[in-house]
């Protein structure tokens, strides 16, 4: 069977990183080694990176499925890209999965979609694509259904992901000096089964390290992102990791991801990698079962920012602001991070409240988190206006994207084309909650 696997452009108003840097879609290069190695013939259609539409590349070949995969803030962005399939041909399969469409996969009931995966999306897909019809299809576990009890998750196969399907695009995953840059899987799934987590039922599985530097021997990219919900949630990996690098005897520059508890509770492990080439963390300032308050982000970054500076590891930090965000909690933020700078702070909105057990929401509910671009609010905020809540976060992104030192601290570690880009990011930042200022919606 010939199939394309598609990843979206997210809307132009969502807040967004891709301009500062844009990684290749190893979901999808995973999914198409799985699908090649079953004898199928795939394509990945990157839509970050290449303009050319849906229906311009349907036109072109005789294809039997389509997949897409996504996060909440693309769920509208895919439906209508289904629309898209089904004018070409109505014969062609249309299949969705992703983080998303396993949290939430009822924000995927269209008419033009016709299958969701919730559960196992990798062996699901190669399943429906032997050739089942849509009835056969429909009772596989890992596909959703309406009143579908949710299947226990197996750990992913052992997979290395096909890069040779993106070979077109590889010069367009760059890191933020505008330099290639590709992502190494560490880990899958999620590691905090005692924290409010939006993976549902995720089994988390260490990959061998043993694979992970032999798939990295085979990077030629200078730059690497570890892809991996919490690197430094499990201390003893990364003297593994390390140690692996040492008989290695080189490496590329690491970035990876990391929860602020984790980088709190173990500082020993980010000096050590630090020494093994980590250069940046994407920092998750995780919102609690209430919503984060002013305090307890700010008391969360101070801490995990003491660490990285004292590591010389540069912080890129993801803020979730709460319901009961004011002005005194932004003032107390921004005094935080000028004294030390982290080189991006992005403030996104709470997303709409998941259910993925229980019944999916209609109404207002269900439009907000079909909807939901990561800046516009979810919820009634509880001590401002919804304008003076925007108002609140246009001046911490104002103040942490467009200051000069910011730019300037940018330029000297990666180059002034990145300084550049990174102003052009935030004014595109700015100017989306001034207009939310103005129309508050």
């Amino acid at each position: 069977m010939r199939i394309l696997l598609v990843r979206p452009r997210p809307d132009r108003r969502s807040v967004d990183v891709q301009p500062f840097v844009t990684c290749e879609p190893l979901e999808l290069e995973l999914l198409a080694s799985h699908l090649t190695s079953l004898g199928h013939e795939v394509e990945i259609l990157d839509l970050r990176v290449d303009r050319r539409s849906v229906r311009e590349i349907l036109r072109r070949g005789s294809y039997g499925l389509v997949g897409f995969t996504g996060y909440v803030n693309h769920v509208h962005v895919v439906r209508r890209l289904a629309l898209e399939v089904k004018r070409v041909s109505r014969t062609i399969r249309v299949v969705v999965g992703g983080v998303h469409a396993e949290v939430s996969p009822g924000d995927y009931l269209d008419e033009n979609i016709d299958h969701v995966l919730w559960a196992d999306g990798i062996l699901t897909l190669g399943e429906i694509a032997t050739g089942l019809s849509p009835a056969e299809a429909a009772v596989l576990p890992g596909v959703w259904g309406s009143g579908k009890a949710r299947p226990v998750a197996h750990p992913l196969p052992t997979l290395r992901p096909d890069r040779t399907a993106t070979a077109a695009y590889r010069g367009s995953y760059t890191d933020l000096r505008g330099e290639r840059c590709a992502s190494l899987q560490t880990a899958s799934g999620c590691p905090h089964g005692d924290r409010a987590c939006t993976c549902p039922d995720t089994v988390f599985v260490e990959r061998p390290l043993d694979d992970v530097v032999a798939e990295l021997d085979e990077i030629d990219a200078p730059h690497v992102l570890l892809v991996d919900n919490d690197l430094f949630a499990t201390p003893w990996r990364v003297d593994a990791l390390c140690d692996a690098l040492d008989r290695r005897g080189a490496w590329p520059t690491f970035v990876a991801f990391s929860s602020v508890e984790s980088i709190t509770e173990n500082p020993t492990a980010v000096r050590r990698m630090r020494g093994h080439g980590l250069e940046a963390v994407y920092l998750q300032v995780q919102a609690s079962a209430d919503g984060p308050s002013g305090d307890a982000t700010t008391a969360q970054l101070r801490s995990a920012l003491a660490v990285l500076t004292e590591a010389r590891v540069a912080c890129f930090a993801w803020c979730v602001t709460g319901p009961d965000w004011d002005a005194r909690a932004t003032d107390d933020l921004l005094k935080v991070v000028d004294g030390v700078d982290p080189l991006d702070i992005l403030v996104v909105t709470p997303m709409p409240v998941l259910e993925p057990t229980g019944p999916q929401p209609t109404g207002k509910r269900a439009a907000a988190r079909i909807d939901w671009d990561m800046g516009r609010l979810s919820f009634r905020p509880t001590s401002v206006s919804v304008r003076g809540y925007y108002w609140q976060l246009l001046r911490l992104q104002a103040v942490t994207l467009l200051s000069p030192s910011r730019r300037r601290r940018i330029a000297e570690r990666y180059g002034a084309e990145a300084g550049d880009r990174a102003l052009r990011r935030g004014l595109k930042v700015c100017l989306r909650y001034v207009s939310l200022v103005i129309w508050p919606r």
